[in-house]
This record gives structure tokens, C-alpha cells and sequence, in this order.
């Protein structure tokens, strides 16, 4: 297995066992792999990233343990067994359309095995559903010249809007061929893991593409939104933002000069938005093979194949920058036992540390064990001291032409804001408060006053919240006096420029805008979880609205108070957390 290791003398493995097995604690999958690891000599980086994942909470962490392998009775040298991405129980627990292929062949084979079909035949049909997914949306399938109904023998999904596994990996583009892949307009390489033939089903297919379109333009776009499907929507309402700040922190806290290049996954499931992850290959991190400062950040390193990539432009956004603050203040002490001295990682390495000196001696005699172990912890915590160290870190500029002059809570129970802008140009303010569009008004004589509503509001009082303010012009452009800020990261990693790269840059979000981080309670606002009605307090009459919003007979005075999960909208999910919390207080 592997793409650029399979070209060293020590090489990769896939493993599929005859029926599933739980290897070493990890969960019972058939598929498995052995990482050679042959650019990490310390051979704990892969032991290093489930850790930084599980700190980070994302929602799924490929484990894996170290072994020594033994080939045809050859000492091999020390390699990492571990999970691979994939969709399953155990691994990426989303629905497997090729699993329902399977199911379908199966339920056949037992409706026909009595008319004599074989099981190689049911084994053949099952390659031939899988290679071919029409059958998804057409409800139909032919076997032996004969055509049959799905529902007939087995009840699938109604629709095609999860089920999806998606790598980002430029391999594409110069390497390896895929089934099912696409380019994003710009430039962004998508492969289809699962199902893998999406492209024989041109529905499902171009769902996914044009999802991940719509986000790549929310990305892009001067506002961070974007015109999909009849709607208006923000990027963090196309994938969730949990992930996307927690992979961010990921790729930073590990340097992976693979990042946003090989092997980086997206998955999303029916009910949900997409996902960006998980953690994947991080052989090529801390320094190993490309080197990235110990004092720069990640996202501002350019390589040879490297795309203007979606994160590049999320550091742009003051809203994005927040969240992955609180994220990072969330695993702060954890991340700082496992860097300390005799912490996580130097445990990890005294482990390994005899199995690595003898597989250096095998493959890699010119390396020294000890040289390969640093970090760039010290100064990545640094830059998270504060909201506006970060942002300051990062280049983001407050508008010189507009400025936000008071927040406080209104006499309705809103938030007033007031805004000043200086451009006479501009006729119009908009306002943003956690990334969602909150309200605009108009300018008069350069100053204008906005009433934002409580439900955008974080529930809980203490929580940050960020508001950024734009000006737009006759047309509803914005007010623009900033392009580009200069990446100043590495164009040629090996130094010189044999190649003639370009000097990159790093885009920034095109629109001048002012922008500040508070907190409810600051402004004297009190929020409390699950008062949908807005009455003060958590009581049965919020149960009781929550249940009739969701059986579309009637609204939420503050929807926010009753989004439990997170996910930015209010489902099944929130009812019964909301249930939960009334049971445990009454």
C-alpha cells in the first residue's frame, strides 16, 4: 500500500483478513495496515497524532499500535499496525452503500437460491451492484437479463445525501488514477473512497461535487457565504465547524507538511453536514522530510503541488479564529502533559526506543534516534494566549474605515450595535455574529445603528462570540482596501528554485471589515440552556414548544438555547438532550 513509501526499500502493507478480527484492542475490521514509517526514524509520530486527536475530541481517531514484523521468517524492522480510514462500526460510523450492495446480494441469493443461483453468483451479483450504483436512485436492477425492484428485497434510504468517504490528495493529479474523483474550480483534487463508483451514478455523484463546490465558494466569498440550492448559506451550515477547527489545530500542532495535500478525509452522513477527517498519515510531520519552522505556521508553508487550499482562506475569518482559540484552550492542559518532560511523547519513545535503533540499523544506518525527537509546542501555545494574540499572529487587520463603536444590550432584549464607517462610498452595514448574517441597515452620515436578535447569541453567558461588521457599496459589494497578505512561507522546502515555482501568497478575505469577541454576560445578558421561549428560566413549557417546533406547529422564540448538539440547527437530537436535561433537573 502507499503511494510515495512504496518507492523505499522498506515497504507497506495492506492486510484483509478472511472475517473480522479485533487486533490488539483496536475493534473488530477484516482491513488493516502496516505503516512502514520509513521517513520517521523515531517511528512514534503516528503513535503521536490518536493522542493530539483524542485531546482535540474529533469525533474519530485512528489507532494504531507498534509491532515488529517478521516476513516469510525475515526480521522486517518495526512498523505500526493500525486502522486504515474506511466506513464501519469500528472505524468512520457513517452508511455504507457498498455494505447495502452486499445486503442487497445477499437478500437475493435468499429469495433465488431455491431457482438454483449459486453462491459465486450471489458473489458476482454483489460486484456488480457495487460497480455499478444506478440501482440507488433508479430502484431497480438486472440480473441475468431480468429486472428487479430494490424494495422487493431490501428497504434502502430514500434519498442519496449521506454515505460519503471523500480523500483530498494531489496523487491524482500526476500518480495514481482514480475511479470516481473531480477538481474543485480551484484546483482542489476529490476522490471518492466510498462508495467508490460514485461516478456510475451521475445523482449521487454530482450531489457530492456540487456540495463540496458550494463550500469552496462560501470559503472564498468576501462574506464566507455562498448561493446553493435556492439558499444562502454560511460555510459553517455546509460542513461542520468542530471539525474544521479541530483539523486546522491538527495540521498546526504537527506541522503535517502533508496537510491539505495527501491523504486528508472528508465524510458526511444523512442528517448531517460534512466533516472534515480524520487524522490520517502523519509520517511527514514534526519536521520529517520538509522542514517548517518551529516559529511559522503551518498554513502559511507552500510546496510544489500545493493548491490554494480551503484552510488558507478560513484563517481569514475572525469568527473561524475564535472557535479554534476556545478548541485549543479546551486541550490545553492535556496538550501540555503529553509535550512536558517525562510526559506522553518521551514515554513513547522510550518504548520504541531499542525497536527504532534496529530498524535504523536495517534501513537507515546514517540516522540517529534522538536527533529526529523536537517540537514547535512552545511557540504554537504562545500564539493561543489570547483571542487577540492569534488573530494578531495570523495578520488579520481591523478596518481602518470602519469601526465598531458600542455593543450593549437593547431595551428589547436584542444586542444594539453601533458602527461608524468613514468611506463615503459606502451606503450600507452589515453585520455578522458567529459567522451567520445577524442584520444591516443603512448609513446616514456615515453611522448607522443595528438590532441584533438574542438567538444569535451563544446559549452559554459566558462563551465568546465573535461580530464582525462589513460595509457595502451602491451595488452591495463590499468596501474593499485590502487584497493579499504575502504567506511568507516556504516556496522550495529544499531550497534554491530549480523548478522556477512561484513566490505563493496566502489569499486573504478580500472585504475590509472591523470585528470584536465578547461574551453575553458582559453585556448583561443572561442566556440559559433550553429557554427556548425566552422567558428566563428552563421549564416544562420549553419542552413542550421545542416538541411542537418540531412537529412544525409553531416557533422558538431563541432557537439557539435549544441547539444541545451544536450542529447550528434544531433536530431530534436536540429534543431528546433537551429531555435528558429536564429529568436531571426536575
Amino acid at each position: 500500500r502507499g503511494n510515495d513509501t512504496w518507492e523505499h526499500d522498506k515497504k507497506p502493507y495492506k492486510i484483509k483478513l478472511d472475517s473480522k478480527a479485533d487486533l490488539l484492542g483496536m475493534g473488530a475490521n477484516k482491513h488493516w495496515v502496516l505503516i512502514a514509517e520509513y521517513v520517521d526514524p523515531t517511528h512514534i509520530r503516528n503513535d503521536v497524532m490518536p493522542k493530539i486527536s483524542e485531546a482535540l475530541h474529533m469525533e474519530y481517531t485512528a489507532e494504531c499500535r507498534p509491532v515488529i514484523l517478521v516476513l516469510n521468517g525475515e526480521y522486517n524492522g518495526l512498523y505500526h499496525l493500525s486502522e486504515n480510514i474506511r466506513i464501519g462500526s469500528e472505524r468512520v460510523n457513517i452508511y455504507d452503500w457498498e455494505e447495502t450492495a452486499e445486503d442487497l446480494a445477499k437478500a437475493f441469493y435468499t429469495a433465488q437460491k431455491a431457482n438454483g443461483m449459486t453462491k459465486d453468483e450471489r458473489d458476482a451479483l454483489e460486484d456488480a451492484l457495487v460497480e455499478d450504483l444506478r440501482w440507488i436512485t433508479d430502484g431497480t436492477f438486472t440480473w441475468n437479463g431480468t429486472t428487479y425492484f430494490v424494495s422487493d428485497y431490501l428497504v434502502i434510504p430514500s434519498d442519496i445525501t449521506g454515505g460519503y468517504l471523500l480523500e483530498l490528495d494531489t496523487y491524482d493529479e500526476y500518480h495514481v488514477e482514480q475511479i470516481s474523483d473531480f477538481d474543485t474550480e480551484n484546483d482542489q483534487p476529490v476522490q471518492f473512497k466510498n462508495p467508490e463508483y460514485a461516478c456510475t451514478n451521475d445523482t449521487m455523484f454530482n450531489y457530492a461535487k456540487n456540495y463540496i463546490q458550494s463550500f469552496e465558494n462560501a470559503v472564498m466569498s468576501a462574506d464566507f457565504y455562498t448561493e446553493a440550492d435556492g439558499q444562502t448559506l454560511h460555510y459553517s451550515q455546509l460542513f461542520d465547524m468542530d471539525s474544521l477547527v479541530k483539523y486546522w489545530l491538527m495540521l498546526e500542532l504537527t506541522s503535517n507538511s502533508d496537510g491539505m495535500r495527501y491523504s486528508n478525509y472528508m465524510y458526511k452522513d444523512f442528517g448531517s453536514l460534512f466533516k472534515l477527517g480524520p487524522a490520517w498519515d502523519y509520517d511527514w510531520t514534526w519536521n520529517a522530510g520538509y522542514t517548517v519552522p518551529t516559529d511559522a505556521w503551518w498554513v502559511d508553508q507552500f510546496y510544489y503541488n500545493d493548491t490554494q487550499h480551503w484552510l488558507q482562506y478560513l484563517v481569514s475569518d475572525p469568527y473561524f479564529l475564535t472557535e479554534a482559540y476556545l478548541c485549543y484552550q479546551d486541550a490545553a492542559e492535556e496538550l501540555t502533559q503529553m509535550y512536558a518532560d517525562g510526559g506522553w511523547i518521551d514515554q513513547a519513545a522510550e518504548t520504541v526506543r531499542d525497536a527504532a535503533a534496529a530498524d535504523l540499523a536495517k534501513w537507515r544506518p546514517s540516522y540517529v534516534f534522538d536527533d529526529e525527537i523536537e517540537s514547535r509546542y512552545t511557540w504554537l501555545d504562545a500564539q493561543f494566549a489570547s483571542v487577540d494574540t492569534l488573530m494578531d499572529s495570523l495578520g488579520l487587520e481591523q478596518s481602518e474605515k470602519i469601526s465598531i463603536d458600542s455593543i450593549s444590550a437593547s431595551g428589547s432584549g436584542g444586542i444594539a450595535v453601533t458602527v461608524s464607517v468613514s468611506d463615503a462610498s459606502a451606503k450600507t452595514v452589515t453585520v455578522q455574529m458567529n459567522g451567520l448574517h445577524a442584520a444591516s441597515a443603512p448609513l446616514q452620515n456615515g453611522k448607522a445603528t443595528l438590532e441584533i436578535p438574542v438567538s444569535y447569541l451563544k446559549s452559554d453567558a459566558q462563551s465568546l462570540n465573535t461580530l464582525q461588521v462589513r460595509a457595502q457599496l451602491a451595488d452591495g459589494s463590499y468596501l474593499i482596501t485590502k487584497t493579499q497578505s504575502s504567506g511568507g512561507g516556504n516556496q522550495n522546502p529544499w531550497g534554491g528554485n530549480p523548478w522556477g515555482w512561484a513566490e505563493p501568497e496566502r489569499e486573504a478575505n478580500s472585504s475590509d471589515s472591523a470585528f470584536t469577541v465578547f461574551t453575553a454576560a458582559e453585556l448583561g445578558i443572561q442566556l440559559v440552556r433550553g429557554d427556548v421561549n425566552n422567558d428566563g428560566s428552563f421549564t416544562l413549557a420549553d419542552l413542550v414548544m421545542m416538541q411542537k417546533y418540531l412537529l412544525s406547529d409553531g416557533d422558538l422564540t431563541v432557537w439557539k438555547n435549544g441547539d444541545f448538539d451544536g450542529s447550528g440547527t434544531i433536530n431530534a437530537k436536540d429534543l431528546t438532550l433537551m429531555k435528558q436535561l429536564y429529568r436531571q433537573l426536575f
